[in-house]
C-alpha cells in the first residue's frame, strides 16, 4: 500500500489538499515507525498530514520539529517560518532566535528559500536596531 494512498473511509472531506496528504491508520502507523527510526522524509511526511489532512497544529509541529531536528532541509525550512510570523495561525508561536536557527540550517543544507527569508528577516531586524 502507498503512503500517498487515499483512505476511502473519509469521502465527505476528499478535496485536492486532503486527498493528496491523507493517510490511512496503517500509512500512519508504518511513517510514525520510520519516524520513530530516523526517517526525515517519513517525519515531513506525518507532519504534512497533520498540517494539511488530519489538522492537528500540535503533531504537525512536533514532527515538523522531528524531521528538521533530523536534518530535512525543507522542513528545517517550514520550521524555521513558523517562528517566523508575528501575526496569523502560528503567532502564538513567533521566536526570531529560532526562526533564524532553523533557517540558518537549512540555508546551510541548500534550502535557497530558506536563505531568502533568512535576508529578508535580518534586514527587519537591522531596521529596528
Amino acid at each position: 500500500m502507498s503512503v500517498f494512498a487515499e483512505d476511502k473511509s473519509n469521502k465527505g472531506r476528499q478535496g485536492s489538499t486532503y486527498t493528496t496528504f491523507n493517510l490511512s491508520d496503517e500509512e500512519r502507523v508504518v511513517l510514525e515507525k520510520k519516524s520513530l527510526d530516523g526517517d526525515a522524509a517519513a517525519s515531513f511526511r506525518l507532519s504534512q498530514y497533520y498540517a494539511l489532512s488530519n489538522y492537528n497544529q500540535e503533531k504537525e509541529l512536533q514532527y515538523l520539529e522531528v524531521a528538521a531536528t533530523q536534518g530535512h532541509p525543507v522542513a528545517q525550512y517550514n520550521f524555521g517560518g513558523r517562528f517566523s510570523q508575528k501575526t496569523g495561525h502560528y503567532a502564538s508561536w513567533y521566536d526570531l532566535d529560532k526562526a533564524i536557527y532553523w533557517l540558518e540550517k537549512s540555508a546551510n543544507n541548500g534550502n535557497e528559500a530558506a536563505k531568502r527569508h533568512l535576508q529578508e528577516l535580518k534586514i527587519k531586524i537591522n531596521r529596528r536596531e
